[in-house]
This record gives structure tokens, C-alpha cells and sequence, in this order.
């Protein structure tokens, strides 16, 4: 079934465009066109929203799985309100502020073993892109500047705004800007959205910042998705994913932009996965209530739970964020990589029943393989697919109680085979690597300073010279400095850091 030979098979999934499960069509037969929304890189991206970045992961691995061959594009927002905010706080360029975020979500979805986009194109580099859609806006009647300079767009005009991924009242609709209220000033319509934000003095920055043919300014939020999806994919999109929270008004918005321009459908089908909460309230910066990743999962082992909570989790619903969630995550866990140790230990054994003769091999194995495939295939139902590998799990076990006369060691080749086949999915067999910051810090506790190593060399003396209690408070010194002393005789002593342990 998961042959790449073979005919792919009917993926069903929840189309947001529809509100329906719908069979997954592309336009190219076999090929995916994937466009995703990364992260506004002002900050480091909190646990909830890595819960977005781990459904793409599921989706797109069982995309690969069966078969197709997805071109996967993700965003990165870096220049936008926030950022702006962020850089006058902390007296930093945009540049700099930007690169390093982003290098701590690239870091992080590392440590989370997501397969990467083909690219992760930055706003800024598509500035252009974003004025001729702009421009061709224009030329359609759906967008219009204002006396400061500002570029709207005209919903008014699109006949079909606000009931794409959501019903709206237009009419009623209250401004949905990211901005202050007086950068909404020369709007036609209070449910008109900004595409570009004119410069002004004495508040805007000249580091995000650009002179352009519709003037000088920068880009509004929702554009950077619609012009590059475009330039990396083309007018049209075969699945576009993001959080629900994003359903209006950004992807209801993208859907608007880029329709408006080009006349064309923008995407066939959307996917949006749901929150994550702790004590029962959505995760959000805005809140206050979230944890990074590096926060909430301090440990390599606490990295693999979060991967294996979320990617076991039913996507379309909330998930919450609990000590005992992730106490039962690793628990899990730990299970699994005791049974792979043993599969591991087992191979080669010579007590082996022929491959007629296991029944495990030719019919529990095939059939919870089956199981698990239905259930990717079935709105990328993953608590159904977990059931089937701990199916594998607990019947490995079993096996392991026999006596080895009697242990099916055919049957459990075939059971560790189907578990390295499950986890093309599930993605939790790895070692999570450290990121550059943990590297950095790793190398540095290696370092020892100049005045430890001349406090050794006095003890040496010390020793040497017999001069116990001199030695002796040396070693405290050295202690008091976070280091300590193992002596090896007929060598030089070891010196490490207290908390390398």
C-alpha cells in the first residue's frame, strides 16, 4: 500500500473550505503543492504553536508515506507591528532581532524532528513580489490608497469576502487590523484591510522600511503568504495549513488577495488544526500563558513526549498541555524504546520458526499495518494509528516473557520492521541534537579559566611537597570557583564543572 509504485490511495481529510471530509485531489496527479504558515520571528514560538508546525509534519509525512511527492513551502514573517516593538524595547536592529528568532525556531523544529520545507522564504525578500500584487489589485477595482499613502483593500468590492473559510456579517465587522487606530484613518470601510503601510515620521523605522513604485513604506501582514505561495508554487495551491486561529482573518484575507489578483482559485483544500491549552485556556503570547519549547521541555526526552503528544493527538481538536499528559507521553515512550532495545538485542538469534510458521509475522503484523494505514487515510485519525503501534508494542512484550524455545523471533523482525515503517509517521525514533545556543553552552563548560587551572597547579605543589592542609583548602577554592577535582594517579587530575554532571 505505501509502495511508491503502487497507485496512491484515497486520502480523505477535512477540507475547512468545504466544512467537510472530502477525498484529497492535487492538480499535478501525485504531486503536492504545500504552503504553510511559519512564525512572526519576534520571539521564540511557544508550544501551542509548534502544535501547528507537527500537524504539517503529520500531514506531510503521510503524504510521503503513500507515496506523493510534496513540495512544501513555510513562511517566515520578519517585519511586521510587533517586531517593530519588540526592536525599541530592546534597542536592536531588525535584523539581528529577526535572525536570531529565527534561528531558534529553526533550532527547534530540529529538536522536534519536522522534516523541513523545501524553503523558508523571509518577507523581506519578497517585497516586490507583494507590490505587483498589489498593483494588480488596483488594476481590478480591489485596492486603493489613501491620503497618507496607505494601500487598502476593497472588500466592498469582493462579492465573496468573508464566506470563504467563515460566514460573515460584513456590515458588522469591526476593524481587523494589527495597527493603532490611527493608522486606520482614510479607510472606505471599516472591514477593509491594510496591504501596505505608508512611512511616518518619527514612529516607523528606516531598517523596515521601503521605497517602492506604490511608495514608501512596508508591507501589511497578510500579504507576505499571498506573493510568496505565488512565487514558489504558482497562482494555485493544492492544501494550505495554519491554525484555526487563522481562518480569520489571514487565510480568509490571502484568499481575497490572491483570488483578486490573479482570478484564479487560490487553494483547494485547508487544513487548520486546533489549540493548545493549559488550565483549559488557549496558549497565546498574548495571554501570557505560554511556554517555549526549550521551557516547557527541558530535556531531550521531554522534546520526544511533546513530538509524541501532539502527533498521537486527534489534529482538528484542542489538546491540552498538562504535567500529566506528558508524564503519560513519556511513559509511552519509554515502553517503546525498551521493546526496540530488546528487538535490537534479539537480532540474529538463532532460535527462529519458519516464516510459515509465525503467525505474527503473517497475519497480526499485516493486519495492525493495515489498521494503522486506514487510519492515516482517515482524516490523519492518529489515536488510531497509536492504538496500532501499541498493538505491536504489547505484543512484542508478550513475546519477550516466553522462554526463548518458544519466543517467535520471526514474528518479532516483523513487528520491529512495522514499527521503523509506523515511525515515517509518527517521527519519535531519534536522538533530539542539541541547538547552537546548548552547543555554545556545552563548549564553554569545557573551557576552564586560567585562574582554576593555576590553583590545580598550587595543589599539585601542595601534594607534592606533602602540605595536606594546604592542598585541602586549595581543593575548596577550586570548589567555590564551580569546579571540581578527580585525581588519577600517575597523571594529571581531571578538572570539571560542578553542574556538568
Amino acid at each position: 500500500m505505501s509502495s511508491t509504485t503502487a497507485p496512491l490511495p484515497e486520502l480523505i481529510l477535512y477540507n475547512s473550505l468545504s466544512a467537510n471530509k472530502e477525498k484529497f485531489e492535487t492538480i499535478d496527479p501525485g504531486k503536492v503543492k504545500m504552503y504553510t504558515c511559519g512564525p512572526t520571528v519576534y520571539d521564540s514560538a511557544h508550544v501551542g504553536n509548534f502544535r501547528a508546525f507537527l500537524t504539517y509534519d503529520v500531514l506531510k509525512r503521510t503524504l510521503q508515506y503513500f507515496g506523493w511527492d510534496v513540495d512544501h513551502i513555510c513562511n517566515l514573517t520578519d517585519v511586521d507591528d510587533k517586531i517593530i516593538l519588540r526592536c525599541e524595547r530592546d534597542n536592536i536592529s531588525v535584523a539581528d532581532l529577526t535572525q536570531m528568532c529565527e534561528q531558534a525556531f529553526l533550532d527547534d523544529l530540529k529538536a522536534l524532528n519536522i522534516v523541513p520545507a523545501r524553503v523558508y522564504p523571509r518577507a523581506t525578500q519578497h517585497i516586490d513580489d507583494m507590490v505587483e500584487i498589489i498593483q494588480m489589485l488596483e488594476k481590478n477595482n480591489l485596492a486603493y490608497q489613501t491620503s497618507d499613502g496607505s494601500w487598502y483593500f476593497s472588500t466592498e468590492n469582493d462579492k465573496n469576502y468573508g464566506k470563504n473559510l467563515v460566514n460573515l456579517n460584513v456590515d458588522d465587522m469591526e476593524s481587523q487590523e494589527r495597527t493603532n487606530a490611527e493608522d486606520d484613518l482614510g479607510k472606505r470601510n471599516q472591514q477593509d484591510f491594510c496591504l501596505w503601510k505608508s512611512f511616518k515620521e518619527g514612529s516607523d523605522r528606516e531598517d523596515a522600511t521601503w521605497d517602492t513604485p506604490i511608495g514608501r513604506g512596508r508591507p501589511g501582514w497578510h500579504l507576505e503568504c499571498s506573493a510568496m505561495s505565488r512565487v514558489f508554487l504558482g497562482d494555485t495551491i493544492d492544501v494550505h495549513c495554519g491554525g484555526i486561529d487563522l481562518k480569520f482573518p489571514h487565510h480568509e484575507n490571502e484568499i481575497a488577495q490572491s483570488e483578486g489578483a490573479t482570478g484564479k482559485p487560490f487553494c483547494n483544500c485547508w487544513v487548520h488544526n486546533g489549540f493548545v491549552n493549559i488550565n483549559d485556556e488557549k496558549m497565546s503570547k498574548s495571554l501570557g500563558n505560554f511556554l517555549t519549547l526549550r521551557t516547557a521541555c527541558p530535556r531531550p526526552d521531554d522534546v520526544r513526549a511533546y513530538r509524541y503528544l501532539v502527533v498521537s493527538s486527534l489534529y482538528r481538536s484542542p489538546l491540552n498541555f498538562t504535567d500529566q499528559a506528558m508524564k503519560a507521553a513519556k511513559k509511552a515512550l519509554k515502553r517503546i524504546d525498551t521493546l526496540r532495545q530488546q528487538l535490537r538485542d534479539a537480532k540474529g538469534n538463532e532460535h527462529t520458526k519458519n516464516d510459515d510458521g509465525s503467525e505474527l509475522a503473517s497475519v497480526f503484523v499485516p493486519r495492525e499495518l493495515n489498521n494503522f494505514e486506514t487510519a492515516l487515510l482517515d482524516d490523519l485519525s492518529m489515536p488510531r494509528a497509536a492504538a496500532s503501534l501499541f498493538a505491536l508494542i504489547k505484543a512484542g512484550e508478550k513475546e519477550f516473557k516466553k522462554t526463548d524455545e518458544d519466543i517467535d523471533f520471526v514474528g518479532l523482525n516483523a513487528i520491529d520492521d512495522a514499527l521503523t515503517k509506523m515511525d515515517k509517521v509518527f517521527g519519535i525514533f531519534y536522538e533530539v541534537p542539541l541547538s547552537d545556543e546548548e552547543k555554545a553552552e556545552k563548549a564553554n563548560a569545557l573551557i576552564v579559566p586560567d585562574e582554576v587551572m593555576d590553583l590545580v597547579h598550587q595543589r599539585q605543589q601542595a601534594k607534592e611537597a606533602k602540605n595536606w592542609d594546604v592542598a585541602d583548602d586549595i581543593r575548596q577554592k577550586i570548589t567555590d570557583f564551580g569546579f571540581k577535582l578527580k585525581d588519577v594517579k600517575g597523571g594529571e587530575p581531571i578538572v570539571t564543572r560542578l553542574d556538568a554532571d
